[in-house]
């Protein structure tokens, strides 16, 4: 499989994002910078939403993991190395079949940004 579908890369994705949410509630910063698609699912763990900025380094890429079509059961799969309820996954960072972790950050800018 390609590095990004690897658990333990995933694994290391889920905890980098929920550190950078804990610095965030922790230290309340009036933006968060998001440096490409390595921790935009942070804005999926923050307590209180914030302006965010967002870099894109690779624009091809684009933070999506796919393999074949996803669904629920790789809904599940996600959920559980990010510590996030299936439906939560499925709803916020499926599109068009795919696994994307850049998905979750464009939408909150979308939703509570002007």
């Amino acid at each position: 499989p390609a590095p990004q579908t690897r658990r333990r890369t995933l694994e290391f994705y889920s905890l980098w994002c929920q550190a950078v949410a804990r610095l965030i509630d922790q230290t309340q910063p009036d933006a968060f910078h998001c440096p490409d698609f390595h921790a935009a699912m942070a804005v999926m763990y923050v307590e209180k939403p914030l302006p965010v900025i967002v870099v894109l380094h690779n624009a091809e890429y684009q933070g999506a993991i796919s393999t074949q079509h996803m669904g629920t059961q790789e809904a599940k799969h996600f959920g559980d190395v990010f510590n996030l309820p299936p439906d939560r996954i499925l709803q916020e960072t499926f599109i068009e079949g795919k696994f994307c972790m850049l998905k979750p950050v464009v939408d909150f800018a979308r939703e509570h940004q002007e």
